[in-house]
């Protein structure tokens, strides 16, 4: 009970406005973000030590104590919903025009609060998430809607055929990664799943400045990342990148092209 208080409390949206408020004024963005990393890190619940939980593990003891909160931001399912809507209409889908014959990948789908909304709009709707608690929230909000499927990842997607899908999508997501081999390694694999042609779009937090976090982060705050070393990884995967918008922030979108050209090296 005092963890789910401690928990809905930090993860409060009231909290993250507060956040978003420092991040206008540079230097307390950066003191904010040095403490709050170096707080978070070893509170079992929060940041476990490294050795001692898996992110699997970790992300399922958060679903434990509030998937909702936890995956949206959002207390309760009207503002999980309204913020799921939002977050496809303006980021996810901004400037595309899905129909009825896309299949479509989101990768860490979460309680599926981005699924829902997409449904409707095309043939296939999966997604894919490394926790089996968010999985098993998922199941219970997309209830009854056929044309979507959930799978469990271990950061690979071994579970689609080459080629099956027109659109691979992740918001939200890459920004809690504690290491940048673990994010090539689904550029790797999203490369492998897309169609020729297919769109690959994501974001991730472009504030390299904060140098503690360049090489390694957690799980809340997680690895920060330039424009130029996205670039180049994804073109070692045959991807053309189309369109950076919000680069040196923490909401870095690109969106990229599967061309056919022939991957150009391991990710670094």
């Amino acid at each position: 009970m005092v963890k789910k208080l401690i928990f809905g409390w930090l993860m409060h949206p009231v909290l993250g406005r507060l956040a978003h408020a420092l991040a206008r004024v540079g230097p307390l963005e950066i003191a904010a973000d040095f403490v709050t990393t170096r707080i978070f890190s070893g509170i079992p619940f929060l940041e476990p030590p490294r050795w001692k939980a898996s992110v699997e593990q970790v992300w399922d003891s958060r679903a434990k104590l509030n998937a909702m909160l936890v995956a949206t931001g959002a207390a309760d399912e009207e503002q999980a919903l309204a913020s799921g809507a939002w977050a496809l209409e303006n980021g996810v889908l901004r400037g595309l025009q899905p129909d009825s014959t896309w299949v479509v990948l989101e990768i860490g789908c979460g309680i599926g609060n981005l699924l829902r909304p997409l449904a409707p709009l095309v043939k296939e709707a999966h997604g894919v998430d490394i926790s089996a608690e968010m999985l098993r929230k998922a199941e219970e909000w997309l209830r009854g809607i056929p044309n979507v499927g959930l799978h469990k990842t271990d950061g690979r997607l071994d579970m689609f055929p080459d080629g099956y899908f027109d659109f691979v999508f992740s918001c939200l997501v890459f920004i809690h990664f504690p290491s940048k081999p673990l994010v090539y390694e689904y550029f790797k694999e999203t490369a492998r799943v897309l169609k020729p042609g297919g769109i690959f779009r994501f974001n991730v937090d472009g504030r390299n400045y904060m140098r503690w976090r360049r090489h390694r982060g957690g799980t809340i705050r997680g690895v920060v990342f330039t424009t130029e070393e996205i670039r180049e990884n994804l073109e070692r995967h045959g991807f053309r990148v189309q369109d950076v918008t919000g680069a040196g922030s923490l909401d870095m979108w690109v969106t990229a092209v599967l061309d056919r050209a022939e991957p150009r090296g391991p990710s670094v």
